[in-house]
């Protein structure tokens, strides 16, 4: 996302598990400043216009397919996984800027959920330079499911502090704190991540060292899910201003303060991320350091099969292009016999979501021919459960990894999608 706002604090907001506060990078301005400060963050904003990756048909194609996957799913009883699969597809329609898709497929989910959805969508339409009376419509259709999902005394309240806190999130891209507090108050602290990781987009590189005073504040005592959302701030901090060497050290320094309670694969997740990072801006010793650090961690003790796999798939994928050409190769192959050897301890429906890393991992390094068996061998493992709620979830995966990785199918592969997606029916 392109548009950035830095962040103006002052705002107390107390949830479940305390006093959280938003810090200033130096005091509260008056209104007009503000303004003016939004209206700077937002030059270069891109354009409100449909992207350029709406129009690529194989792209639409596989959302459409994913779509069709996760709705096939009756809406009684499984209106849960039909609206958490769709909601899925929602993201990656974001995420593959193609945000009308995403707002069509939103008006289909049946629960709750669509209230995320179109605060997602509006998110998307804020950080992309859209005026505030574009995006108002969506946030208040989104209030609305809030308040009446809130109504319903089998609810969980957690439900509800997701579609606000999305609400906050887009608001937030408008400089409108106050508007946006109501929303965040009371929230529970492990629906902040959407909102952690907005600040950090929003913040501007004089206001870091307070945003990450925040983060570590925030994060004792802190659940694994509010970890979670504080490292994915930190890894967006390291995204926008890990080329200036005295910040990256403290981003690093915030980010081993909030990670020490957290499982060896979430460390190894940020670790990894950050490596790709570090790739990105040419950084070939970086990301070698962190995929170091990230190997002695894994090495601690032993995983099942189901998380070696997928974990030895991403490490690999690092390791080719920080310039190890062979070992990461050697490591994918091992990656595919532990697979091999060991797919019956792997429970069927956990099978193609451990295979499809290697596949990824395959095309990226450029070995297409390999890749492309490995894709049809997931598509194989996700269908292989005569049930077809897991198959659903899969094949909707399947296509939105392909379309966030850009991969565009054969029409082998493409086919086989397809057929797999008809497939789908009773037993569920």
């Amino acid at each position: 996302m392109a548009a950035r706002i830095p962040w103006i604090a002052g705002v107390l907001l107390v949830g479940a598990v305390g006093a959280y506060f938003i810090l200033a990078s130096g005091g509260n301005p008056a209104p007009t400043d503000a303004a003016a400060r939004v209206d700077k963050a937002r030059e270069g904003a891109s354009t409100s216009e449909p992207s350029a990756a709406a129009a690529e048909d194989w792209r639409g194609e596989l959302l459409d397919l994913a779509h069709r996957a996760a709705s096939s799913l009756p809406i009684e009883p499984h209106i849960k996984n039909r609206s958490r699969f769709q909601g899925h597809v929602v993201e990656t329609c974001l995420k593959a800027d193609d945000p009308e898709r995403a707002l069509k497929i939103a008006e289909d989910i049946a629960n709750w959920r669509k209230g995320v959805a179109l605060a997602d969508y509006a998110l998307y339409r804020a950080s992309h330079g859209a005026p505030r009376d574009e995006v108002q419509p969506f946030l208040d259709r989104a209030a609305t499911i809030a308040d009446e999902t809130a109504q319903d005394e089998n609810s969980q309240a957690w439900r509800i502090d997701r579609v606000r806190a999305s609400i906050a999130s887009a608001i937030l891209w408008y400089g409108d704190e106050p508007d946006a507090a109501p929303f965040m108050a009371g929230l529970a602290a492990s629906e902040f991540t959407k909102i952690d990781t907005t600040l950090a987009k929003l913040v501007a590189k004089e206001g870091v060292p307070a945003r990450l005073e925040n983060i570590v504040h925030a994060s004792k005592g802190s659940s694994l899910d509010r970890l979670r959302g504080l490292l994915a701030a930190l890894a967006e901090l390291d995204r926008r201003f890990g080329a200036d060497a005295a910040l990256l050290a403290k981003i690093d320094e915030a980010m081993r303060a909030v990670w020490k309670e957290t499982p060896r694969a979430v460390r190894i997740d940020h670790l990894l991320e950050g490596a790709h990072t570090a790739l990105d801006r040419d950084d070939r010793a970086r990301a070698t350091a962190l995929l170091e650090e990230a190997d002695e961690i894994a090495g601690l003790a032993g995983w099942s099969p189901q998380d070696a796999v997928p974990m030895r798939a991403q490490m690999a994928r690092v390791r080719y292009f920080t310039g190890a050409e062979e070992a990461a190769i050697q490591e994918l192959q091992q990656a595919v016999r532990l697979f091999d050897e060991s797919e019956k301890l792997i429970v069927d429906i956990f099978r193609a979501e451990a295979l499809l890393p290697v596949a990824m991992a395959y095309h990226a390094i450029g070995d297409r021919e390999e890749a492309s068996k490995l894709f049809e061998r997931t598509i194989a493992e996700a269908i292989h459960n005569p049930n077809s709620r897991p198959r659903a979830e899969d094949l909707s995966e399947i296509c939105c990894a392909l379309v966030l990785e850009g991969i565009e199918p054969g029409d082998a592969l493409e086919d086989r999608l397809r057929k797999a997606v008809d497939g789908l029916g009773a037993p569920w």
